[in-house]
């Protein structure tokens, strides 16, 4: 989530209660509310466990391999936190990250993955150099008012100075 967050995509919390409506559209990453605490582990396990044991659609199994590569430290966990996608009702943020990538270890990736267009569009998203270089400024240089405020009023004084430097020289 961190390296997406520095490439410039931006998340929001979708309208809809189903864990498998994520949609990725013009740098917005929507994705449903999700609550980690005591018992989800156990239940996603059980849920994923009952997908491979009775050959239904493995949704649950995709949904958790896609969580497991997007979350990965405890900053992930914080950003989804922040941007209210995430409720972690866990002691703290890196517990919360243990669970979304223990998760992960009895699930197999297969060639029919559900998210794999939305992994598509995510990667060729960050692959393009403009995006990471605008969240750049963004978020390490225009991340206040003031640093915009202080940023105008410097190009004001540098145009009013070359302004003057060219009136001296052309009579």
């Amino acid at each position: 989530m961190t390296h997406l967050h520095q490439a410039g995509v931006q998340f929001q919390v979708g309208s809809s209660n189903n864990l498998l409506d994520m949609q990725f559209a013009e740098g917005i990453l929507e994705m449903p509310k999700l609550t980690i605490g005591p018992g989800i582990e156990l239940l996603i396990r059980n849920i994923v466990a009952c997908e491979h044991c009775h050959c239904l659609d493995p949704y649950m199994n995709d949904f958790v391999i896609i969580m497991d590569r997007l979350v990965n430290t405890s900053k992930d966990v914080d950003l989804l936190v922040e941007h209210g996608i995430l409720v972690n009702l866990e002691a703290d943020s890196n517990e919360a990250a243990n669970i979304i990538n223990k998760l992960a270890a009895g699930a197999c990736m297969r060639n029919n993955f559900y998210f794999a267009s939305l992994s598509k569009e995510l990667k060729a998203f960050c692959s393009i150099s403009w995006h990471k270089w605008k969240a750049n400024l963004k978020q390490n240089y225009f991340n206040t008012p003031w640093a915009i405020i202080s940023f105008i009023a410097v190009f004001i004084l540098l145009s009013l100075t070359l302004i003057q430097m060219v009136s001296t020289l052309i009579p």
